[in-house]
């Protein structure tokens, strides 16, 4: 399994587990990008189509649900709001991905992966999107 167990807090909406794992200071890593298939879907194509190289991470997993107290929490505590899952093997898998099973507007051209706010904006969670540019624009890598 790839997903980490906040990845998959972020995703199912689990606020109270999300909580509880922020609390872990040291042992979670609110950054981290997932790695392998698994057996969710449509998360396993989110972070893991094709080679396994997509890599959303669990701010990427809330802003595809639209869970916008989790993307809060999230966000408060360090996730990056400007990183990119690591896009497809692909164009080819990009498109495929993108408008076939995640039913986005517009395919990320040259298999470029997403920001945390492009995926809530293109999956229409627009509030959502606008607290992660919010932080986008005053973050410091």
């Amino acid at each position: 399994m790839g997903e980490t167990a906040l990845h998959l807090a972020s995703f199912n909406g689990h606020i109270e587990v999300v909580k509880v794992l922020l609390g872990e200071k040291g042992v979670i890593d609110v950054n981290a990008q997932s790695k392998s298939n698994n057996r969710l879907f449509p998360v396993q194509l989110l972070i893991s189509v094709g080679n396994n190289t997509a890599g959303g991470t669990p701010l990427h997993a809330a802003s595809y649900r639209g869970g916008l107290e989790i993307i809060k929490l999230l966000l408060g505590a360090g996730a990056d709001p400007t990183a990119r899952t690591r896009g497809f093997a692909s164009e080819t898998a990009t498109i495929f991905f993108w408008q076939t099973i995640a039913k986005v507007k517009k395919p990320v051209a040259g298999g470029q992966g997403l920001t945390p706010d492009e995926m809530a904006a293109q999956k229409n969670y627009p509030e959502c999107a606008e607290v992660i540019k919010a932080a986008a624009a005053s973050w410091k890598k």
